[in-house]
């Protein structure tokens, strides 16, 4: 059983997001070479990335997902609403 829909995703495609390259642990940097602010500006500190395909052919999508630590997602989520015009 196992085999056969394996065999069945390659030869007709799987209905999910398929990731056709992933980096399941590393740093995003913004590289602006040109730029006075700096050449390289650190966006995430943890993140994965992954390229997937879309239901068109020759499209695909990039997935950045930042990877939160223990507790910082409460955090942020505090300092939001304390900003000012936040409901």
């Amino acid at each position: 059983m196992f085999v056969l829909r394996n065999v069945g995703k390659l030869i007709f495609g799987s209905g999910a997001q398929e990731s056709l390259i992933e980096l399941p642990q590393g740093q995003l940097y913004l590289v602006r070479p040109l730029s006075p602010k700096g050449y390289s500006e650190l966006i995430f500190k943890d993140a994965a990335i992954r390229i997937r395909r879309t239901n068109q052919d020759f499209h695909y999508q990039l997935v950045v997902q930042r990877a939160f630590e223990e507790g910082e997602e409460e955090l942020l989520a505090e300092e939001e609403a304390s900003l000012p015009g936040a409901t």
